[in-house]
C-alpha cells in the first residue's frame, strides 16, 4: 500500500507538467519517507521482542512461579541477554544516525575472524542458553580481513 500512495503521490504531481528533475525530487524523498517509516516500525518491534523477555521472566521469577535454581537462573541469563540487545539497538540507532549524518567514521584494522567470530559466539551464550541452543563455529585459522573490528563485531 505504500507503494501505491506512493505511485498516486507522483501521478497528482505532473498532470503533463512533470519534469524529470521534479520526478526525482519527489521520488526520492517519498523513499526516503516510506524507508524512514520502515525503520521506525522495525525498531518498534525490535524494541518490543527483548522488553517483553525481560518482563516475563521478571514477573515469573517475582511471583515465585519458577522454584527450580538451574531455571531461575536461566531466566536471569534470558534477561541479561535481552537487556544486551537493547544495549545493541540503542547502538544500531545512534550509528544509523551517525551514518545518515555523514558521521561515521570506520576504522580499517586487521582483524582475526576467528577471534571476532569466537567473542560473537561467547556474546551470545546466554540468549542461546535460555534458549537451550548451543553455537558451534568453524572458522579457519590465520583467516585476516581489514576492517571496523566494533562494527563488524556487531554485525555478527
Amino acid at each position: 500500500t505504500a507503494l501505491f500512495g506512493l505511485l498516486a503521490k507522483l501521478l497528482e504531481l505532473g498532470h503533463g507538467n512533470l519534469t524529470l528533475a521534479k520526478f526525482g525530487r519527489t521520488f526520492l524523498g517519498s523513499l526516503q519517507d516510506l524507508a524512514q517509516s520502515n525503520l521506525a516500525a522495525a525498531m518498534t518491534h525490535e524494541l518490543r521482542t527483548p522488553i517483553a523477555t525481560i518482563r516475563m521472566y521478571a514477573e515469573m521469577l517475582r511471583e515465585d512461579l519458577v522454584t527450580d535454581p538451574a531455571t531461575r537462573k536461566r531466566f536471569l541469563t534470558g534477561i541479561e541477554a535481552a537487556c544486551g540487545r537493547l544495549d545493541g539497538l540503542v547502538e544500531d540507532v545512534l550509528t544509523f544516525a551517525a551514518l545518515n549524518e555523514g558521521r561515521l567514521t570506520l576504522a580499517r584494522e586487521p582483524i582475526d575472524v576467528a577471534d571476532l567470530v569466537d567473542e560473537a559466539a561467547q556474546a551470545a551464550d546466554g540468549e542461546l542458553l535460555a534458549a537451550g541452543l548451543k553455537l558451534e563455529t568453524d572458522v579457519p585459522e590465520g583467516l585476516r580481513v581489514l576492517g571496523d573490528r566494533r562494527q563488524l563485531a556487531r554485525v555478527l
